[in-house]
């Protein structure tokens, strides 16, 4: 499935080739905050479209997560997650069809909240 997305003030623009609509609801201190849905996605499915100007980065605790937002309007559009840093991690909210998108979401929690029980298996 071709997906395209962006920030809300159009300045980030990409497109994304996705097998499933498998996201991940993150509780952890910032997904929480930033109400991120996480689709992942392998890099060379992932294109950017347009930026005309670059996106912020916002790393923090082990700085092995990158977290990009626009600067201009603040929407956050992906990541490289910590648990998977050589994919990209979509915002699915940012996604241009997200409206009609969101009722076939297979949503799978992650608790991020307590990241070594989380991450032990």
């Amino acid at each position: 499935m071709n997906l395209t997305g962006q920030c809300h003030c159009g300045n980030f623009r990409y497109t994304a080739q996705v097998e499933s609509l498998r996201v991940i609801e993150c509780d952890c201190s910032i997904c929480a905050r930033k109400g991120a849905l996480h689709l992942r996605v392998e890099p060379e499915n992932f294109h950017v479209l347009n930026e005309s100007t670059p996106l912020s980065e916002y790393r923090f605790g082990t700085r092995t997560a990158s977290h990009r937002f626009c600067p201009l309007c603040g929407i956050h559009v992906y990541s490289r997650p910590r648990i998977a840093p050589d994919k990209y991690s979509l915002n699915a909210r940012s996604l241009d069809d997200f409206a009609s998108l969101q009722h076939q979401l297979e949503k799978v929690f992650f608790q991020g909240s307590d990241w070594e029980k989380a991450t032990e298996n």
